[in-house]
């Protein structure tokens, strides 16, 4: 009887303990002729989205001023931005001399559903 409750008593807390999971890796593709690309829907801690980046570009983020992220170079540096306008949620980057695979880490979202974020390159 005890070790069907305990059991029991177990998997119950069990379902409460939020795991952390590994985040999506979102792949940001430009349009032809376009600077830019863009994603709206669902966005949790730990996701990832990916940008091929040439040389010396401007990479331009809006997003929800209440999201934390973070920009990584292809050597997996996090490069710091700048806010150039005065809406908050725009900052800019800049490659330098590095191109390839940029990475756009999501560190806290308060509010998962219905974000929108643009990126452009320049």
């Amino acid at each position: 009887m005890w070790k069907k409750t305990i059991l029991c008593v177990s998997l119950t807390l069990l379902g409460l303990v939020h795991l952390p999971a590994f985040g999506r890796d979102i792949v940001v593709r430009f349009a032809k002729g376009s600077y830019c690309g863009s994603y709206v829907g669902r966005i949790n801690p730990g996701d990832t989205f990916s940008l091929r980046l040439g040389k010396d570009q401007f990479l331009e983020i809006t997003a929800p001023p209440e999201v934390d992220y973070s920009v990584i170079n292809p050597r997996g540096r996090i490069i710091s931005g700048s806010n150039p306008s005065s809406p908050p949620q725009v900052r800019l980057f800049q490659t330098g001399k590095q191109a390839g695979v940029f990475k756009v880490r999501i560190n806290r979202v308060p509010y998962p559903e219905g974000n929108s974020f643009q990126f452009c390159a320049y």
